[in-house]
């Protein structure tokens, strides 16, 4: 099982592209307060990890993957400690096992928090946009500066993570279209670092033809030097399930949407103790599935529905490599949580394209 604890909405940056800043609209309801700067408190935490615990055990499930989000989960750094410790002393490891994981901007990061994290087998994921150029951009400290300078202070503390883990760091960058000109350049800067890369496009903003255009230029050139970036531990995630599917697809059944297990057995605890299939839709009342004091509503779950329901999907040739397996991205852009949007058809025939096109081996 999959747990999100959004611990606390508070962020130091405001990076202008974030959800959580409320800036992609994802908010059909009337009277959400979840983007209002609130902190999760102990005994909501302590309910959702019990309520989840017990779910696990009669689902015959032996772990919760549990990942503290935020916000800015690093504001909350002695809160993560204290519900780890909460963890180790009510629940015996031959029941039920943990895995834990921060998504972090990187900013907050000290020698403290590493070796905890360490010391403790998290797994972290940071926040990058890539070189400063490129970062700067769209991640804004609160006064509108660019956060890099921020993060670069702290560069030394990702590298002792990442060169004492094997498999458990990951950078996360997004593009978008101010900062596309730079996805090449960004990349070659995180591949530096020795660990899996993951790049998500921003959907939300507008993308002109002429820089959508760039974007399948920037891919290219990026697939033209695949060999000489994939290097030591690291991985293009995005691009190597492309490679991947085409190499192996014979013995592979993987479908547009079987990516994501939201609302089945992946699950997202609002500060407030409210139960989401993602932090995504915590904006969205009539999404939410109930709450950790008083269980599931009574109504299934509409993400129980797996299926594609768009027609053109059944027939599109690149459905099994799409990027249209996000149910939040498809409600935001279709008002359907199973049909991806134009958008996301065109940037995922694009990305294909660019990957076997420029790859040849991926087509063996």
């Amino acid at each position: 099982m999959f747990l999100d604890l959004v611990i606390t909405n508070k962020c130091n940056l405001k990076c202008t592209y974030c959800f959580e800043s409320g800036n992609d609209k994802l908010n059909f309801n009337s009277g959400s307060n979840y983007f209002e700067d609130c902190d999760m408190s102990y005994d909501t935490a302590c309910i959702a990890i019990d309520f989840f615990v017990e779910l696990a055990i009669r689902n015959k499930q032996r772990f919760i993957s549990l990942t503290f989000f935020g916000g800015e989960p690093l504001l909350r750094f002695p809160f993560i400690v204290q519900l780890v410790n909460y963890i180790d002393e009510n629940y015996n490891h031959n029941v039920i096992d943990f895995y834990y994981g921060v998504t972090t901007n990187a900013t907050l990061l000290n020698k403290k928090m590493i070796d905890y994290f360490l010391s403790n087998s998290f797994s972290l994921m940071f926040s990058i946009d890539g070189n400063r150029e490129g970062h700067d951009i769209e991640r804004k400290k609160k006064d509108g500066t660019g956060s890099f300078v921020l993060v670069e202070e702290n560069l030394k503390f990702i590298r002792e993570f990442i060169a004492n883990t094997s498999n458990r760091a990951s950078l996360k960058m997004i593009i978008t279209p101010l900062n596309i000109e730079y996805f090449y350049q960004s990349i070659l800067f995180l591949s530096e670092f020795n660990c899996p890369i993951t790049f998500d496009i921003n959907f939300e903003s507008k993308w002109s033809q002429k820089k959508f255009d760039l974007y399948r230029k920037e891919l290219s050139y990026l697939m033209k030097n695949y060999r000489t970036i994939k290097k030591g531990k690291v991985e293009l995630i995005e691009i190597d399930k492309i490679i991947e599917y085409c190499q192996y697809k014979n013995n592979m059944q993987v479908g547009c949407f079987e990516d994501c297990e939201v609302g089945v057995n992946r699950f997202s605890v609002s500060t407030v103790g409210d139960i989401y299939g993602c932090a995504r839709f915590q904006s969205t009342n009539h999404l939410c599935l109930g709450d950790v004091r008083n269980g599931f509503k009574e109504n299934k779950s509409p993400f129980y529905s797996r299926s594609i329901i768009n027609s053109r999907c059944k027939q599109c040739k690149v459905a099994n490599m799409c990027m249209g397996h996000c149910y939040a991205l498809n409600l935001l852009l279709n008002e359907e949580i199973s049909s991806p949007a134009d958008s996301i058809c065109k940037f995922s025939q694009a990305t294909v394209f660019e990957v076997l096109n420029n790859f040849p081996e991926g087509n063996k």
